[in-house]
């Protein structure tokens, strides 16, 4: 018998039970907050909830407060149970909210893309010349419109390797 043998069983097997455990995970999920007040707003920034970014501030005018949507993780819904804040769950699994979406809007996505390739063709045959795509410097633009940026020609939407790692 190798005497190495149990050693890589137990090496095995850890592993196992660890990549299981990351895989194993909560989702995200998107909640409404009813009833916030200044004070509520104050308690969830305190506690580490982010609500500059990615948001929905409504307000309620028949009770005068404010109506949040967010999309939390559940450390951060773990937060809100902790300090007893109200919350009802809209979406309750945002990654397969997001993979539905998405699949619904690649093939429109994927037109698009070819109908830009195509545009972009169309003016570098026109120009001659390759150089003249690229910007001064982007890290320091100060526009107010968005940079037209040129679309790498080996750029495909609906790539197969994300799905390799979400199946």
């Amino acid at each position: 018998m190798n005497p190495k043998l149990p050693l890589k069983a137990i090496t095995f097997v850890m592993a196992l039970l660890v990549s299981t455990g990351l895989f194993a995970q909560e989702t995200a999920k998107r909640v409404v907050l009813s009833n916030v007040t200044a004070e509520v707003s104050k308690m969830l920034v305190d506690n580490g909830v982010d609500l500059r970014c990615g948001v929905t501030h409504d307000h309620d005018a028949s009770s005068g407060h404010d109506v949040l949507k967010l999309e939390l993780l559940p450390t951060e819904l773990k937060t809100l149970d902790r300090l007893n804040i109200p919350y009802m769950v809209l979406i309750d699994d945002l990654y397969a909210h997001y993979e539905e979406v998405a699949a619904k809007d690649l093939p429109l996505a994927k037109a698009q893309l070819a109908q830009m390739k195509a545009v972009q063709a169309e003016r570098l045959a026109a120009k001659g010349s390759v150089s003249s795509t690229t910007q001064d410097s982007f890290l320091q633009y100060t526009g107010s419109s968005e940079i037209d940026w040129a679309i790498p020609a080996n750029f495909n939407l609906g790539s197969k390797f994300w799905w390799m790692f979400n199946s």
